[in-house]
């Protein structure tokens, strides 16, 4: 009888091997369980510095727009009062430039808007390009540099593409301005 008890006694109980399998497949849930909330972790950083990026770039394309809509016509050669334009930058004859500066040791690229008293606001931080395309009225491209007066190149819009770059993640907004001063020309 006493043989029949201790047997049965051993079943009820669990051997060491069922107790490390036990803990191994615990284990590999919990690992399986961190490893799924890292990565939702990381998923939710890039996203939120993706969707910053993206209003930050707005909001500069946006203030960009507004200014070269608000260029005006040219009295005499009846075109638009733009001094100068290349890939990077556009000067108006007012004065005020948006320009992209490159980065430069350890600063980041960055887009400005600056006036002719030399005073500049940054408008996007981390900037990594910004270009500007003039076209004709048919939308062709036309010719870059146009470092000289664009009042009779025929420039009546003006693509402008910027891309910005934070904590490993790039965003980039495309855009095309027509000069509302040379509506119907």
């Amino acid at each position: 009888m006493r043989r029949c008890r201790s047997q049965s006694s051993l079943r009820l109980g669990f051997s060491i091997v069922e107790m490390i399998g036990a803990m191994v497949i615990v284990s590999l849930a919990a690992v399986t369980a961190v490893a799924v909330a890292a990565r939702a972790t990381a998923d939710l950083r890039d996203a939120s510095v993706v969707w910053a990026l993206h209003q930050d770039a707005a909001a500069a394309l946006d203030r960009i727009s507004i200014e070269l809509r608000s260029i005006t016509k040219d009295a005499v050669s009846l075109g638009p009062t733009i001094a100068s334009l290349t890939s990077s930058q556009i000067t108006l004859s007012s004065g005020l430039i948006i320009r992209f500066v490159d980065a430069s040791g350890s600063m980041s690229g960055r887009i400005e808007l600056a006036s002719a008293t030399g005073s500049s606001a940054v408008l996007l931080p981390d900037a990594a390009s910004m270009s500007f395309v003039p076209l004709d009225v048919s939308g062709a491209i036309l010719a870059l540099p146009r470092l000289t007066l664009l009042s009779n190149a025929g420039v009546r819009q003006i693509r402008i593409t910027l891309s910005c770059a934070r904590a490993g993640v790039t965003e980039t907004l495309r855009t095309t301005v027509y000069l509302r001063c040379m509506a119907g020309s």
